[in-house]
């Protein structure tokens, strides 16, 4: 790594801001939507803040551009696709009856009754009259008119799924659109309040007329108690995906798995495990063709950290494995010990709070990663990297 220089993008005392998506324009600018929320949660109702940078990611500004906001605030399931006819898709994993919030927020008399229709809940972090619906349908938002109207489609997940999370998915060369996502499958006796120790599938959904309509496809089902989430994928060449998937399974984990498609993402081979130790991932093809992995790590000294591939992916040059964050890894301020205590039971790793980076390579070959972060001060927030890899440009 020839240099790097490490910016705060949205940081505010009370507020929780987490799960920044970055989005390279056809201009340069780069775009990041973060979510904020008024305490440590990964489900409660966000509020969407937008982020733009004119300089390669050095500098940024909030913006009130219409056209740059999701269409409905999330975290980094959530994505935009711009088809070759110009239409913008936002997409991502939802509530029931075409709400875009998922999980939704409901009252807890109707809990064992959504419960009893199959649907998952979670207990809500603070308000014990209130509870956590999760979704099952994919939601599509379609405009256009660059933003200015939207209408709303929902799809829904196989019958047997008690829950659905979606993650980044992408637009093939040939205009094929690939979205991954994941969750429980019903079992007799299962725990709808309890997260693990379920059977879980991972589809790929896939449509190839411009998102009328879908195609659900297995990647892969744990039936063991173990579980695949959070996929990121990259065309290597024309119709080979290459994807990257975060795995869960009984004991100490955290090396990302491997699949291959060769015919669009239609069908998938067994998944392999990688040498790349870290969760989840994010793909870029380098402008002189090579193929870069960044990730959060989540183990001392916990930050962000990218590994390259000279062969398209087929193995990783972990040996010389990047660091580009080293001092993350406190909890963030009122997370509690509770939680804290709960994660290291069930993950074997440590307290952390951050990740789910997103890369772009600019113009002058300089690369700028985005995520979140929570350092000493506890005020978790989101940033970026901005690096240049093997003196690909000079400053």
């Amino acid at each position: 790594m020839n240099w790097k220089q490490d910016i705060v993008i949205l940081k505010e005392d009370g507020w929780y801001t987490a799960f920044p998506t970055l989005e390279q324009l056809a201009d340069g600018r780069l775009v990041v939507n973060a979510s904020q929320r008024d305490r440590p949660s990964h489900s409660s109702d966000p509020r969407a803040r937008v982020m733009v940078s004119e300089d390669g990611g050095e500098s940024w500004a909030e913006t009130g551009d219409r056209t740059l906001k999701p269409l409905w605030p999330g975290a980094s399931g959530k994505f935009r696709i711009v088809p070759a006819d110009g239409t913008w898709l936002d997409m991502g994993a939802g509530g029931h009856q075409g709400s875009f919030d998922a999980p939704e927020l409901r009252p807890a008399a109707e809990r064992d009754a959504w419960e009893a229709k199959g649907y998952a809940t979670t207990d809500h972090e603070v308000d014990g009259g209130m509870f956590y619906l999760s979704g099952r349908q994919l939601h599509v938002g379609r405009s256009r008119d660059e933003g200015a109207h939207w209408s709303h489609e929902a799809f829904d997940a196989p019958a047997d799924m008690v829950d659905l999370n979606a993650f980044r998915g992408m637009r093939l060369g040939d205009g094929t659109l690939l979205c991954p996502v994941g969750g429980r499958v019903r079992a007799a006796g299962m725990d709808l309040r309890a997260y693990g120790g379920a059977p879980w599938r991972e589809y790929m959904v896939r449509s190839t007329d411009g998102g009328a309509t879908w195609e659900w496809t297995a990647m892969y089902e744990d039936s063991r108690g173990g579980y695949t989430e959070e996929v990121t994928l990259l065309e290597v060449a024309s119709g080979r995906v290459l994807a990257l998937i975060r795995a869960h399974r009984p004991g100490p984990t955290g090396y990302l798995w491997q699949q291959w498609s060769d015919d669009g993402g239609r069908t998938w081979g067994e998944p392999v495990e990688t040498r790349i130790w870290g969760f989840p991932a994010h793909l870029l093809m380098l402008q002189d063709g090579r193929a870069l992995c960044t990730y959060g790590y989540r183990r001392e000294p916990m930050g962000i950290r990218a590994a390259v591939s000279d062969d398209l992916g087929i193995s990783w040059n972990v040996e010389d494995e990047l660091v580009l964050r080293d001092d993350g890894g406190t909890p963030a301020k009122d997370w509690g010990a509770k939680h804290i205590e709960a994660f290291i039971a069930d993950d074997h790793l440590g307290q952390p709070d951050l990740g789910y980076p997103y890369t772009a390579q600019n113009a002058d070959g300089s690369l700028v990663t985005v995520y979140y972060i929570t350092e000493a001060d506890g005020i978790t927030h989101a940033a970026a990297t901005r690096w240049a890899l093997d003196g690909a440009m000079s400053v």
